[in-house]
């Protein structure tokens, strides 16, 4: 059983189905005038439209790319205002911080020092929708108003938030991206009225002019089919994973926050790595935490900018994700790991 949707979520068939229709009926050039072409740029015209539709925004306001790590990088890397992000963002946003919000004990990003700044000179701000390790929802809403009220451009990162909410997160600039969310890899989106002010690949009229280079139609297929098909969550079985974890005397990392309804941290007594060593033995896979750090040998800095220290296990379901196959293993690994310490 896959508990690990937050690093990437397992491609439905209807997606693989899309995509391997595109390579064979859409591999033309989107860029090309004859039929061929204009057919593969339709695809991609309907894709975009149904990413525009889910995110309440135009269909000339989504700008694909090839990943959000890649659009943080073009939003943040190429502004001319220093950036203000929260010190719990992902590493793709905190590369290009000059400064950082601090947040709470839950991993809440603080609004008096966001606001605080903003008074201070101008910058650009940067807030994540929710949190890839902990699920951590933020109050993008507050900080869109702070910053409408200082004239401060917001960016969001909205990877984790696109598919698992139903509502649509405003902000100046939104990145998202498609494999989590069921879409392929290599595959994302900058959302925004304006481009960054410089373009983010030269050579290419592409994008209407923001990024050169051949759209990559099967993968923006995919992406499109992929939120066409994302449905709602439910935090029911994730709810039930964390009353076993809270009566086995695990900490619940933000458990005091809002968070999203399918992401699950937990400090067990035990450490994290061996608990999910354990776990995929029994052939259940979590992770650690986020899986652009996980394989190093640094703690985490979300838990770090929360005060916390350990090493947790991240639990992230699928929408339709059974929590009782987690639960009965995580009881067989605790039993043994305490056996081993007693």
């Amino acid at each position: 059983m896959y508990f690990d949707h937050n690093a990437t979520s397992p491609m439905p068939e209807v997606v693989r189905s899309a995509i391997s229709d595109a390579m064979a009926n859409h591999w033309a050039n989107p860029s090309s005038p004859h039929r061929l072409g204009q057919a593969a740029a339709i695809a991609v015209q309907r894709a975009r439209s149904i990413v525009a539709d889910r995110l309440s925004v135009r269909p000339k306001d989504v700008t694909f790319t090839s990943g959000a790590t890649e659009a943080n990088a073009w939003v943040l890397g190429k502004s001319s205002l220093p950036v203000l992000a929260a010190s719990t963002e992902h590493p793709s946003v905190l590369e290009w911080a000059d400064e950082v919000i601090p947040v709470d004990t839950n991993g809440v990003v603080d609004l008096d020092a966001i606001e605080r700044r903003l008074r201070a000179g101008p910058v650009l701000v940067s807030v994540m929708a929710a949190n890839n390790e902990t699920g951590v929802i933020q109050p993008i809403a507050d900080v869109r108003r702070l910053c409408q009220a200082a004239g401060a451009p917001l960016h969001c990162d909205a990877t984790q938030w696109v598919g698992r909410m139903p509502n649509a997160v405003a902000a100046d600039w939104l990145t998202v991206s498609a494999h989590k969310l069921g879409g392929p890899r290599g595959v994302g989106a900058l959302i925004g009225e304006e481009p960054p002010p410089e373009m983010l690949l030269r050579g290419g009229s592409q994008e209407r002019g923001r990024r050169g280079g051949t759209l990559n139609a099967p993968g923006i297929v995919g992406f499109g089919v992929a939120v066409e098909h994302s449905e709602r969550f439910s935090s029911t079985e994730r709810d039930r994973l964390e009353g076993f974890c809270r009566s086995r005397g695990a900490i619940i990392v933000g458990g005091g926050a809002d968070r999203l309804p399918n992401t699950l941290c937990a400090l067990f007594k035990h450490p994290g790595d061996m608990v999910v060593a354990g776990l995929d033995l029994e052939g259940i896979f979590a992770s650690t935490g986020s899986a652009c750090s996980s394989g190093s040998a640094q703690a985490s800095h979300v838990l770090d900018a929360m005060g916390i220290r350990g090493v947790p296990v991240r639990f992230s379901l699928g929408p339709h994700t059974p929590a009782q196959p987690a639960i009965d293993a995580l009881q067989r690994v605790l039993d043994r790991l305490e056996s081993a310490c007693a």
